[in-house]
């Protein structure tokens, strides 16, 4: 009789080269055969948010350059040098780098909100390398999107009587913003959480989130032995030199194929990226296969809703991986 198999664990966290500069990587999981998820966030990436998830995916997280540990590590070259195109580059780098070092044919790619710009971009690229996209929080037309925003925010605090949202709203005015200071205005009312993010944040224990905004001493999904920085500030000057390349992102013009399944799982009530563009969007695809699932109840903070996601990605995406033989480990 066999002994049964030993799960073997894989908890890293390193630096490596990325097109002249060291960038930071995270790979987590409680098994190293699990089909592997690379997390693409907006900013930076939520290691211990996402540990339940582990059981079950082999999770790859990444500061993209001007963010995070590699920020850090590169505190002289600051927000010089960064562009869409730069993100694309590396990120397809990263996800090489992955199936070679795990030793994977293909991954599935996790997109939420900032970063399915990019995850879009890749999936068009380099299908080869994903047998899964799935966009949360996605970006279709940023500048359409954040018309609608605008418009969608203010008619509700309008409704709700809220004098002081709207006196904020109106002195920005609607956009286009040349300022990400503009854009936090109005993003502070698009991202408020809905119902059932409300319901997830409160129930959450302050202690987590005191270690997830200030990482405990030794934590390995940070890397250690680097000077600190502002992370706000930091972050902010990353969007602000993205931002004329955001507001001219069309997910349209990237064509409406895609050789490789396409997810959505959208917040119901998305203020921000918002919903109704996503629900035009997906029925044009021409894709092996296309799936758009709104989680009731939920925003563009849609992402914290750990369980319900990893639900969907278990259900929806985790059989791709095995009934397409696409996780499994290369010759």
């Amino acid at each position: 009789m066999l002994s049964p198999r030993i799960p073997e664990p894989i908890f890293e966290g390193r630096f490596i080269p990325v097109h002249g500069q060291d960038e930071w990587i995270t790979i987590r999981g409680a098994d190293r055969t699990n089909p592997v998820l690379f997390v693409l966030q907006g900013l930076c990436q939520t290691a211990p948010f996402l540990e339940p998830w582990e059981r079950d995916w082999t999770l790859v997280q990444w500061d993209p350059p001007g963010l995070g540990s590699t920020y850090a590590k590169n505190p002289e070259q600051g927000a010089r040098g960064l562009s869409l195109g730069r993100n694309l580059r590396d990120a397809i780098a990263v996800v090489e780098f992955v199936c070679r070092h795990l030793g994977v044919a293909k991954i599935a790619i996790l997109a939420t909100s900032g970063g399915t710009i990019t995850g879009l971009q890749i999936a068009k690229t380099r299908p080869e390398l994903f047998f899964a996209y799935v966009g949360n929080g996605q970006v279709v037309n940023f500048a359409r999107q954040e018309a609608l925003s605008y418009e969608l925010v203010l008619a509700r605090a309008r409704q709700a009587g809220d004098a002081a949202a709207v006196a904020e709203l109106e002195a920005i005015g609607p956009p286009p913003y040349n300022s990400v200071a503009a854009v936090a205005t109005k993003d502070k009312f698009a991202n408020a959480p809905q119902t059932a993010e409300q319901a997830v944040f409160a129930a959450l224990d302050p202690a987590f989130l005191a270690a997830m905004r200030t990482p405990p001493p030794g934590a390995n999904y940070v890397a250690q032995g680097l000077p600190p920085f502002d992370v706000r500030g930091v972050s902010m000057a990353w969007f602000e030199a993205l931002l004329p390349e955001y507001m001219a992102f069309d997910a349209r013009t990237l064509g409406p194929r895609f050789e490789l399944p396409m997810f959505f799982f959208q917040g119901e009530h998305d203020l921000h990226t918002v919903t109704s563009e996503v629900q035009s969007y997906v029925p044009e695809l021409d894709a092996p296969a296309k799936h758009l699932v709104l989680i009731p109840g939920a925003g563009h903070m849609s992402f914290f809703l750990r369980d319900q996601l990893l639900a969907l990605l278990n259900a929806r995406v985790r059989p791709l991986a095995a009934s397409h033989g696409e996780a499994a480990r290369s010759s």
